[in-house]
């Protein structure tokens, strides 16, 4: 204890003790920081890095100094939280790890600020509109999440991270694209598909690229290849086709030599591309130039597609589509058809589906999830082909085909017109090849390189024995998993107002393909990661059953509206069968039987929309009412739980205070006459 006998004593006895801790403290601080003893205490390790992005920044070689710039919003939305969380843990473990070689910088960026006019003028980040649904209520809010990354002169810029970016995979390829001198070259095969951005003749400009060409130009050297001659294999690492089928004839010859010949392709082919405008079916004649203008041209002649085919040794559904019998969203029962294929990891599904889901053995679709096709065709090994084929993606059991003429039905102008809603589902009970890899040794195509009219150069090579090259195709039997939907479905994966989050691997899927073929394989694994944060489990659990019950409750009214709209549909076909026959009886004329059985036919229109205009109100209210009650729910358990979390904390350490309290009294009195404390 302090006494005053020994004031100068204690005086300097505490001051030695303190400087002594803050040099302790300042040592521990040297001590980790020099060594980076850094843990991740998370149970997803959402502030970890994948071991490949490790070894990729401790690989990192660079001249310069890689600079990060982050411009983040103090503030985001509720939805966007775990976003700006994973942005700010994936840049501390870079910084941390990298040392040296990489300086990152985060600015709290908002509206109307300098940081913002810093980001805008000199990397074109700006400030993303975003929407959101908080308890029924719609949310617009401005709000920052771009990265610039720049090494000397090379520079890229990633303006925004929505929700379904891959935080990790964006910034650590970026850093990579921004380092590496030279890129691979990937080809994309001029087919007539719009991946380029066309001349809108209407608006008199330019369209977009399609989002798949964007994302390939961060990370490649991206080249137009011309089938319209012969193609130079050695021109590009990797080539890109989208649905050739709608090359002519030359151009196909050429495209099949490439493959021969052993240039890596990753190809994508679909019998009913109903996401990707500009695209012709397989089946389906080439458009003629000129667009509508040119209508009455005749249609330019197709090459033949199945010297590619028979060149893989597959056969390809061309004329018809698969449809399969599962989907993960029942709550989007009414938007994905049967035509909606769903390829999910079979340890994600019941048993009875037979899904066969991907290739685990493969790295192009091992960990993938799930993989969404629309109206997608199938792919079949050919036994009489020495080419090997690696199924990587699989329906399940519960499957069909369609063929494609039953599909849609015939517009006026000829082609397809709307979906026919009495196409039959045939179930088939097999499995379909959505998407393959085939590989192995063909023969070469033959260089012409000796003159036709000398008969002795032609026999000396004859003589030579055919040269072998060694192919790696991808196929995909749908066109619609790089289509630009995909691409905003992967951006915003959460549907407003329905809580359903899609977290489809087609773009994932189709990168990989690529990179693997390509060789860039060191981002593959990491492409693949999701980070997954915890829920509020105790809170889920408390509102289960509300939620519970506000799903059925919505369900059974939407199904009653629909059951009253056919009873009422029911009922007027009926009155008007009933109306008709009566005005036969009569023997009325039949001009003005019609007349009279369509005046009844729109007063009766006029009714029947009237009575479900009420019963659509009746369900509204319903829906609103019973959603109220679960958001009513929902705040209470959370209050609850608030209260709880400011009055629980402090009252443990307010109980070993009172107990050190008591023990330091009793131990002062220990050995002090009774005498001295009654006084």
């Amino acid at each position: 204890h302090w006494t005053s006998a020994r004031s100068g004593a204690m005086t300097v006895h505490y001051l030695v003790r303190a400087v002594a801790l803050v040099i302790a403290a300042v040592g521990v601080v040297v001590v980790c920081g020099r060594y980076e003893v850094r843990g991740d205490i998370t149970e997803k390790k959402l502030a970890s890095l994948a071991p490949q992005t490790k070894q990729l920044l401790a690989d990192l070689e660079t001249d310069r100094v890689v600079k990060i710039d982050a411009f983040v919003s103090p503030e985001v939305p509720e939805d966007y939280v775990q976003t700006r969380l994973n942005l700010l843990n994936t840049l501390r473990e870079i910084q941390a790890l990298a040392g040296d070689k990489i300086q990152v910088r985060v600015t709290e960026t908002e509206q109307f600020t300098e940081e913002a006019t810093l980001a805008e003028q000199r990397y074109k980040i700006t400030p993303r509109q975003v929407t959101t649904l908080d308890q029924d209520k719609v949310n617009i809010d401005q709000i920052f999440l771009g990265v610039a990354i720049r090494c000397g002169l090379n520079r890229v810029v990633i303006p925004f991270l929505d929700r379904g970016i891959p935080i990790e995979y964006e910034l650590i390829r970026s850093i990579g694209t921004v380092v590496q001198q030279k890129r691979k070259r990937l080809g994309i095969l001029t087919t007539g598909a719009p991946l380029y951005g066309q001349f809108n003749m209407q608006t008199m400009s330019a369209g977009r690229n399609w989002p798949i060409v964007d994302e390939l130009e961060k990370q490649y050297e991206v080249i137009q290849i011309d089938p319209a001659k012969p193609i130079d294999v050695k021109e590009c690492d990797v080539l890109l086709a989208v649905q050739p089928s709608m090359l002519g004839p030359q151009q196909m010859d050429h495209f099949v030599d490439a493959v021969r010949a052993g240039l890596p392709t990753v190809i994508f082919e679909d019998p009913a591309p109903v996401a990707s405008g500009g695209v012709t079916a397989t089946s389906q004649q080439r458009r003629p130039p000129g667009g509508m203008m040119m209508m009455q041209q005749q249609p330019p002649p197709k090459g033949d597609i199945q010297k590619l085919w028979n060149l893989l040794g597959v056969e390809f559904s061309g004329d018809s589509v698969v449809w399969q019998n599962y989907n993960p969203y029942p709550k989007m029962a009414d938007v994905f058809w049967p035509e909606f294929v769903f390829v999910a990891s079979k340890n994600n599904v019941d048993e009875e589906l037979g899904m066969e889901g991907f290739n685990e053995d493969d790295p192009i679709s091992s960990g993938l999830q799930e993989l969404l096709l629309l109206f997608p065709g199938s792919i079949t090994e050919l036994n009489v082909s020495s080419l090997k084929m690696e199924p990587l993606a699989e329906t399940g059991t519960q499957s069909g085909s369609i063929p494609y003429n039953e599909i849609f039905q015939m517009s006026p102008f000829g082609g397809p017109g709307g979906l026919n809603p009495r196409r039959q589902h045939v179930l088939m009970n097999r499995s379909y090849v959505m998407a393959a890899r085939i590989r192995g040794e063909v023969d070469a195509p033959v260089e012409d390189d000796a003159p036709a009219e000398n008969p002795d150069a032609e026999e000396k090579s004859a003589k030579k024995p055919a040269k072998k090259s060694t192919i790696d195709v991808v196929l995909v039997a749908d066109v619609d998993v790089i289509s630009p939907e995909i691409f905003r479905l992967r951006e915003q994966p959460e549907l407003p107002g329905l809580r359903i989050e899609l977290n489809f691997d087609n773009v994932t899927f189709v990168l990989n393909a690529l990179d693997e073929l390509a060789g860039n394989t060191e981002y593959i694994e990491i492409r693949k990661r999701r980070p997954v944060h915890r829920t509020l489990t105790r809170i889920d659990e408390e509102t289960k059953d509300a939620r519970k019950e506000t799903a059925e409750v919505s369900e059974k009214a939407n199904r009653d509206f629909d059951q009253a709209q056919k009873d009422e549909e029911k009922k007027l076909r009926e009155r008007l069968m009933k109306l008709e026959k009566d005005y036969q009886s009569k023997h009325l004329d039949q001009q003005e039987i019609l007349q009279k059985v369509q005046i009844a036919l729109v007063e009766g229109q006029k009714r029947m929309n009237a009575r479900m205009e009420k019963l659509e109100q009746e369900r509204d209210r319903k829906i609103h009412e019973i959603n109220t009650k679960l958001v009513i729910k929902t705040r209470q358990v959370q209050e609850r739980y608030k209260l709880f979390a400011v009055l629980l904390p402090p009252i443990p350490p307010l109980l070993l205070a009172g107990i050190v309290f008591m023990l330091r009294r009793l131990r002062e009195k220990e050995g002090v006459a009774q005498k001295r404390l009654r006084s």
